[in-house]
């Protein structure tokens, strides 16, 4: 009898361990199948990722060559505005500025170039800073190495009697300008985005 009880003792026993080992390779089967599910739909959700990114540059490059074509021909239309972000004498530090009142505009033979500051509350033109127009004469385009093109003109006004150099990047309307004043060679360095006057958001002040 107490072999009998001995014997479904033991059995019990590696049943029970049988059981526990079943129960741990399923559960170890599962972790593993879950990781392996996890990994799966990491790499799913990372291929999505870089075909919507390969997707958003392609379609941020075309939008920059429209762009920078809509640009060079505004500017060779003499009806275009470079709304400066950022702006700086020469040799002096950078400012950050709105571009609605820092430009350089142009529309046919008239030129503005405006530079207000962002805290000055009046100034010569009233909105704190200065604005000078003029009429523009000797345009040139020049094309240089790898699609960068040069425009340069004078401007000829009351208050202004200065070179400008407008330097526009290639298939974008990014573009850097400097405004040299001719009696003493002051310049005026801006950068900024270029486009078509009509389409442009700025806010001229009182021209001197």
């Amino acid at each position: 009898m107490k072999r009998i009880i001995t014997f479904f003792l033991m059995a019990a026993l590696a049943l029970s361990a049988f059981s526990l080992d079943v129960y741990a390779q399923n559960s170890r089967s599962e972790r593993q199948e879950r990781r392996r599910q996890n990994h799966e739909n990491w790499l799913n959700d990372m291929q999505e990722f870089n075909a919507r990114s390969k997707e958003e540059k392609r379609a941020e490059s075309l939008a920059d060559s429209l762009a920078g074509v809509q640009a060079r021909l505004a500017i060779e239309n003499h009806s275009f505005v470079l709304q400066a972000d950022n702006v700086s004498f020469k040799r002096g530090p950078v400012g950050y500025v709105n571009p609605t009142t820092n430009f350089i505009a142009v529309q046919g033979d008239r030129a503005v170039v405006q530079v207000v500051s962002n805290t000055m509350a009046a100034g010569p033109n009233g909105i704190g800073g200065v604005t000078l127009d003029g009429s523009i004469s000797g345009f040139k385009v020049r094309e240089g190495k790898k699609g960068k093109v040069t425009y340069s003109f004078d401007v000829i006004g009351t208050g202004i009697h200065a070179q400008v150099q407008i330097h526009l990047r290639p298939s974008t309307n990014r573009a850097s300008a400097t405004v040299t004043q001719n009696f003493d060679s002051m310049s005026l360095n801006l950068q900024g985005e270029v486009f078509p006057y009509e389409e442009s958001a700025i806010f001229e002040g009182k021209s001197r």
